[in-house]
């Protein structure tokens, strides 16, 4: 009977189901008669397995626990924890399906337990496996990934079988979620980042079932596979964004022919999942609402998209005839929760209700309520409190776009009532910045601050593994679901105008500079040492007034701190199109053109506060630039009769503390100088280098020159590991680019990567009895209007671990670099000279000079970091 029971199971039919229920029924009586105890767990632990394909989750788990129980009694026997290793396996699957993680967790740890006590490694293995999709439904992305490390023998190393091919599939996803992890660089011989390594995981599970039939398999892993796509069209759309933007013309073409390749990719591999006759119903209505959901996204961004028309049409006309079919998919969904309710299925409704609130036409937006309100009372059924606060979250932003405050409100408290209670970050994060942004709305300002407040100390335990903060696969980008809670916090707090406030929105344009660098180079960055800056100024009496300038809708806002005064200044000026000028004055510097626009800068950043600066008797500026605010050579700025850079030194502060610098006298320093002076990977040659490289081993006594063919990344490498150095000169070509993996220098017939430089610098860094004083980089160039660009010199600077970083933000003349960088060298060897003042006063003298009076000649360069 049980063998019968079993074969009517695997067909998964409903009628059929209820024969094999009635079967295993009678077998169970005929076990109680024989006080057969063992035969009685096997056949409840097998009604388990039925009524949860029913959906009968109560029935499921009563048979469960009078399993548990009858085995408990039994004496340790191999075929008694063979049956618990079997019974707590089916508890993990019960518990997975109801949301109750944690549970599932324990229940697959015990089973592993048991296994490994009766030596099955095997089934060890499985139940491993399965730990890690309760750990990825937690969100402990690094721990799942751990455990498929430690499995002995170790994945890879199996016999190819679906045992090995489910493990691949659940390796490929923690890697989809987790991002790039350096621990598994063993496992990839070929280049290209996580997304791509997850997806050749996906295919060699593929060919694996191939190699060995189990045809059931395969919708999963397709599904894996398309959602793994799916996250690279959210990342291509990310680039393609910004290069359209941004106005990146050369590569924005390129860019978006790749996204157009990906979303069809993408569509077609859904659709295989949706056609096949093994895929089971669950799966096919994720493939659908993962597919709908992409095309509604794309809808929206079809003015960002340059290439194939015809291809964009298409897939339009293909999302209509999605949302035509909208009505059978929900029919499907309904079916389906009739007799089997999960957390899996709770989230494709989720999905499917966030995805049609963003969508146009409105009418198809109007299914999202009736379908989040369904969440909210299906979750309270099997008692899942994450879909919960998902779908009362979700309906709170549904009313907030409806202007429906108090009901947006009172859903938005809810949602984070329930998060709290799970102490989940993630959701935490949403929550408060959607109540912040009610409360604003309800001109409750007091209570907003403190939800934003909340907001960002929750956003801060979650950011750095940024892909997993939606882990039903919702894209998060942080231009769209980070940056804003930075600016409308900090919109909010300037709107209050009074000292602490102004004084807090300085502060959150420091963090928002430190998250988008973060975000940049994907890793945290420490800001544990040195001192914060105003501290900085304060301690060391310096004439030092500090100016954070951020882009908010259409105006420019200006706070300032001046040494001997508590109170912040604040300023604000229309300014909408303050990109246009900045891509301007960046082009009439480079044409070396003499135009207003130098002069409208000025009095837009720095005439009104420009009485205070000479009140305060102010000799540096030190700047906070948000946005494309970064890409502007604030020296040039003129005020009709002198240059900003005749009148204070400037520098730049990246949100991070102030390092001090060290005592040592110049002459006592070592540097090491490296160049190309010849043409290189298809760049002009660059013939006053060889002078650069000359003068600075004419000056320091002790220097290590590298130059021309000398200057390879080994080379550089090897000395910087071989000894350390005070300074360290780079006189070669270089990009920084919005892309960190296109961002570069120029050693000898071969670029060094941004990360391959930051590692190599790091080693110098990082030596404390020998700190690195100062980075000049002075050849590279930041792409011409590409905002983000300068975040690769950012990042350059402070993972260096550099206290203060000179370098160029675009192309200027050889000979005059040559000129203006022995004048730096020169003033910095006076007594008691500053690193910031000996920069001012060499750009000063290059001007002064009738033939480099231009600002092409001496504009480019800016001091990051410390400015003593």
């Amino acid at each position: 009977m049980v063998e019968q029971a079993s074969a009517l199971y695997e067909q998964n039919n409903s009628e059929q189901m209820e024969e094999a229920i009635a079967l295993l029924q009678t077998a169970l009586t005929q076990y109680t008669q024989r006080q057969d105890i063992g035969g009685q767990a096997f056949v409840l632990t097998n009604l388990s397995l039925l009524y949860q394909k029913q959906g009968n989750w109560t029935a499921a788990q009563a048979h469960l626990d009078q399993s548990l129980k009858l085995l408990n009694q039994q004496p340790k026997s191999p075929d008694t924890l063979n049956l618990l290793a079997q019974t707590w396996s089916v508890q993990g699957q019960l518990s997975l399906n109801l949301g109750h993680f944690r549970p599932a967790l324990k229940a697959w740890e015990n089973s592993t337990q048991y296994y490994q006590q009766i030596r099955q490694p095997l089934r060890a293995i499985e139940t491993q496996i399965n730990q890690t999709l309760a750990l990825q439904n937690l969100g402990l992305y690094r721990e799942a990934l751990n455990r498929i490390l430690q499995l002995n023998p170790p994945l890879l190393q199996l016999p190819n079988s679906p045992l090995k091919a489910t493990g691949i599939q659940q390796l490929a996803q923690i890697i989809r979620l987790l991002g790039d992890v350096p621990e598994l660089t063993q496992y990839f011989s070929t280049e290209g980042d996580y997304l791509d390594h997850s997806e050749r995981l996906l295919k060699q599970s593929l060919q694996i079932l191939e190699e060995t039939p189990s045809p059931a398999l395969k919708p999963a892993i397709l599904l894996e596979l398309g959602n793994t796509l799916q996250a690279k069209y959210y990342q291509k759309k990310d680039l393609n964004s910004r290069l359209f933007y941004e106005k990146i013309d050369s590569r924005f073409i390129e860019e978006s022919s790749n996204l157009l390749q990906i979303l069809s990719q993408t569509i077609d591999t859904y659709q295989q999942v949706i056609e096949s006759p093994l895929t089971p119903p669950l799966l096919n209505i994720q493939a659908q609402t993962n597919r709908l959901q992409m095309l509604l996204d794309f809808s929206q961004h079809t003015d960002e998209i340059a290439g194939n028309q015809d291809l964009i049409q298409k897939n339009l006309a293909l999302l209509a005839t999605e949302l035509q079919n909208l009505e059978p998919l929900l029919f499907k969904i309904a079916l389906l929760e009739q007799h089997n309710l999960s957390h899996q299925l709770l989230y494709a409704k989720l999905k499917l209700a966030h995805a049609l609130t963003e969508s146009q036409p409105k009418d198809f937006a109007q299914a999202a309520p009736q379908l989040l309100e369904q969440v909210i009372e299906q979750s309270t059924l099997i008692n899942n409190h994450q879909t919960q606060s998902y779908a009362k979250g979700y309906l709170g932003t549904w009313y907030e776009k409806q202007h429906q405050w108090p009901l947006a409100q009172q859903l938005t408290q809810e949602a984070l009532l329930l998060a709290q209670q799970m102490q989940s970050p993630e959701l935490l994060y949403q929550w408060q910045w959607q109540l912040g942004r009610i409360l604003a709305q309800r001109n409750q300002p007091k209570q907003a601050i403190l939800a934003y407040q909340a907001s960002l100390k929750s956003l801060d335990k979650v950011r750095l593994n940024l892909t997993a903060l939606n882990n039903f696969d919702y894209p998060f980008l942080f231009r769209d679901d980070v940056e804003p809670v930075y600016r409308q916090f900090a919109q909010l707090l300037i709107n209050q105008d009074d000292n602490p406030s102004l004084q807090q929105a300085a502060q959150i344009i420091e963090q928002l500079q430190v998250a988008e660098l973060e975000d940049y180079l994907r890793c945290q960055l420490r800001n544990d040492q040195g001192v914060p800056l105003n501290d900085y100024i304060v301690q060391n009496n310096l004439n030092t007034a500090v100016i954070s300038l951020i882009v908010l809708e259409d105006q420019v806002h200006g706070i300032v701190k001046f040494p001997k005064d508590e109170k912040f200044i604040h300023f604000a000026r229309k300014a909408d199109d303050i990109e246009a000028k900045v891509a301007e004055i960046r082009d009439h510097i480079k044409r070396k053109i003499n135009s207003t626009v130098f002069s409208e800068l000025y009095r837009l950043l720095i005439e009104p506060v420009e009485d205070n600066l000479q009140s305060n008797q102010i000799s540096s500026l030190v700047f906070i630039l948000d946005s494309e605010l970064k890409n502007i050579p604030l020296n040039a700025l003129y005020d009709g009769e002198q240059y900003l850079i005749e009148k204070y030194s400037l520098a730049l502060n990246l949100g991070f503390n102030v390092l001090e610098t060290s005592a040592i006298p110049l002459e006592s320093k070592n540097i090491i100088a490296a160049g190309v002076s010849e043409e290189n990977l298809g760049q002009i040659a660059l013939p006053f280098v060889e002078k650069e490289l000359s003068y600075i081993q004419s000056k320091f006594p002790q220097n290590t020159i590298l130059k021309n063919q000398e200057f390879t990344p080994f080379s550089f490498k090897n000395a910087l590991i071989q000894q350390s150095f005070n300074i360290v000169h780079l006189a070669t070509h270089g990009m920084f680019k919005s892309d960190p993996n296109a961002t570069y220098i120029s050693a000898y017939k071969e670029k060094i990567t941004l990360n391959q430089l930051s590692s190599i610098l790091q080693t110098q860094g990082e030596r404390t009895e020998t700190p690195l004083d100062l980075l000049v980089l002075s050849a590279c160039q930041t792409a011409i209007g590409d905002k983000r660009a300068t975040l690769g010199l950012a990042g350059i600077s402070i993972q260096s671990g550099a206290r203060s970083t000179i370098a160029s933000l675009f192309d200027i003349n050889d000979a005059a670099t040559a000129i203006l960088i022995s004048h730096f060298y020169d003033n910095l060897a006076e007594p008691e000279m500053t690193k910031g003042e000996a920069l001012r006063q060499a750009q000063v003298q290059l001007l002064q000079n009738l033939d480099y009076r231009l600002p092409y000649f001496w504009s480019s360069y800016v001091l990051v970091g410390n400015w003593q």
